[in-house]
């Protein structure tokens, strides 16, 4: 099991794998993200073939991840949506995940090998 769904150890350890396994995973040619119609960059919480899903998707459930690409773009901390994520999840806080998705949607924060350097100063 991930750490970070470990609920028996310290929430401080646990949000620190999480944002570990973010960083770990992601770069600047995989992170999901779509163009909408309005020209705004977001992120496809769904994963498929060539598409590991955002930094939240990527542990849901897929018929979730779906839902939230149609109707809640980008909007993980709405009490509506965050209600219905795994409990290890809502344990997180929406305040720390919302933080790890905008890590995730900002260009700025990644280079082809994964964090920029402005990524790994907003991290620190």
């Amino acid at each position: 099991m991930e750490t970070f769904k470990d609920m028996t150890k310290p929430l401080t350890e646990r949000r620190m794998a999480f944002l570990q396994d973010v960083v770990a995973t992601y770069n600047s040619a995989n992170r999901s993200l779509v163009f909408s119609t309005c020209e705004e960059v977001h992120c496809l919480y769904s994963h498929s073939t060539n598409n590991i899903g955002c930094a939240i998707g990527k542990h849901l459930y897929e018929n979730l991840c779906l839902e939230l690409d149609k109707k809640y773009m980008n909007s993980v901390t709405q009490p509506k949506i965050f209600k219905r994520l795994p409990e290890w999840m809502l344990s997180l806080h929406p305040a720390f995940l919302g933080r790890c998705q905008t890590l995730h949607d900002v260009d700025l924060m990644w280079d082809e090998k994964g964090l920029s350097e402005r990524g790994e100063e907003r991290v620190a």
